[in-house]
C-alpha cells in the first residue's frame, strides 16, 4: 500500500510538471477558449468528438492490430493506454514519445508479449493512419484537379502526396506478398542505408502482418473514417470562427492536404508547420483565418490529451503488472 501511495504521488508530480510546461509555453491558455465558452454546447460536442470519437476510433484500429498478432489486451485497457500515450505526446515533438509509452504499457500488460510484435503494431498503426490520410488526400486532389493545376504551390504539395501514395502502396504490396528475404527489394534497399540493422528489424516486424490482409484493409478504412471525423470537427470550428463560412466540401480538400504537412515532427502536434499550411489552404477558397482554425483544434486536442492524466493516475487501480499480487504469496 505504501508503494502505491508513493507511485500515486510521483505521478501527481509528473502531471504537475506537464501542466506547468504547457502553461508556461502558452500552449494551454484558457483564454484562447473564450469563443468556445460562449457556446458551451458546441464546446462539449467538440470535446466528445475528440475524446470519444477520434480517440476511440484510433484505439479500435490499434486494438485490431494487437489482436491480429495475438496480443489480447481488453479494448477498454487499450483505450486507457492510448489516452495515456496522448498525454505524453502533447509535450514531445512528433508521436514517438507517446508510442514508446503505449508500447511499454502493453509490454507490462502481457507476460509473453514479444517486443517485435509490439513494435510491429505501433509501426503498422502509424503506417495505415498515414496511408488512409494519403488515400483521402489524393482522392480530393483528383476531385479538385483544376484548382491544383491553377496553383503552383498546391501542385508541389500534390506531387509530394502522389509520390507518397505510390511509395506507400508499393510498400503495402510488399508487406502482404510473401517474398523470400533474399529477393526482398526493400531489404536490399535497407541494407544500403545507414542504420540498416535497426531499419531491417523494423521492416521484419512489419512483415508479421503479411497474412493479415483483411485486418490491414479494415484499419485503412478506419483511418479514412478518422479523417472524415476530423473534417467534421474542423467544419464545426470553422462555423464558430470564420465569416464568411467555408463549405464542408472545401474542407474535404483542405484538411487531408493540410494534415499531411503536420506529419513532420518539428514541434508537438505539428505546431508551426500546420499553421502556415492551413492558412494558405483556407486562402485558396477565399477565407482568411486558417491558422486560427488549426490553432483552435490544437488547443482542443491538447486539452483532451491532458485529460489523459485521469487514466494515468487511476490505471494501476484497475490493472496491475502480471507479477503484482499486493505482497501475497
Amino acid at each position: 500500500m505504501t508503494n502505491k501511495r508513493i507511485m500515486f504521488f510521483i505521478k501527481g508530480i509528473i502531471l504537475t510538471i506537464i501542466f506547468y510546461y504547457l502553461i508556461t509555453n502558452n500552449r494551454l491558455n484558457i483564454f484562447k477558449f473564450a469563443f468556445l465558452f460562449r457556446n458551451p454546447q458546441q464546446l462539449i460536442l467538440l470535446v466528445l468528438l475528440i475524446a470519444i470519437g477520434f480517440t476511440s476510433l484510433s484505439t479500435f484500429r490499434w486494438w485490431l492490430l494487437l489482436r491480429a498478432l495475438h496480443l489480447n489486451v481488453p479494448l477498454l485497457r487499450t483505450y486507457f493506454i492510448s489516452w495515456i500515450g496522448g498525454l505524453l505526446s502533447t509535450v514531445v515533438p512528433g508521436t514517438m514519445g507517446g508510442d514508446i509509452v503505449k508500447g511499454t504499457y502493453i509490454f507490462n500488460a502481457l507476460e509473453d508479449a514479444g517486443k517485435a510484435k509490439i513494435l510491429a503494431t505501433l509501426l503498422v498503426d502509424r503506417f495505415v493512419g498515414v496511408f488512409g490520410l494519403t488515400v483521402l488526400a489524393i482522392t480530393n486532389i483528383m476531385w479538385n484537379f483544376s484548382l491544383v493545376m491553377s496553383q503552383t504551390k498546391v501542385q508541389t504539395i500534390a506531387i509530394i502526396i502522389i509520390c507518397l501514395f505510390i511509395i506507400m502502396t508499393l510498400f503495402l504490396t510488399v508487406i502482404v506478398i510473401p517474398i523470400n528475404e533474399v529477393h526482398d527489394p526493400f531489404l536490399f534497399l535497407i541494407n544500403k542505408l545507414p542504420g540498416k540493422s535497426i531499419m531491417a528489424k523494423c521492416y521484419k516486424a512489419i512483415k508479421l502482418y503479411q497474412f493479415k490482409k483483411k485486418v490491414l484493409l479494415l484499419t485503412v478504412l478506419i483511418s479514412i473514417m478518422i479523417q472524415v471525423l476530423l473534417i467534421y470537427i474542423f467544419w464545426q470550428l470553422t462555423q464558430l470562427i470564420l465569416i464568411p463560412k467555408v463549405s464542408i466540401y472545401s474542407l474535404f480538400f483542405i484538411i487531408p492536404v493540410g494534415t499531411i504537412t503536420t506529419i513532420v515532427p518539428l514541434a508537438p502536434g505539428g505546431i508551426g508547420v500546420g499553421h502556415i499550411a492551413f492558412e494558405y489552404l483556407y486562402n485558396l477558397f477565399g477565407v482568411r483565418g486558417g491558422a486560427d482554425i488549426f490553432n483552435s483544434y490544437i488547443i482542443l486536442q491538447i486539452g483532451v490529451n491532458t485529460m489523459g492524466g485521469i487514466p494515468y493516475m487511476i490505471y494501476p487501480l484497475f490493472w496491475k503488472k502480471p507479477d503484482q499480487n499486493d505482497g501475497k504469496p
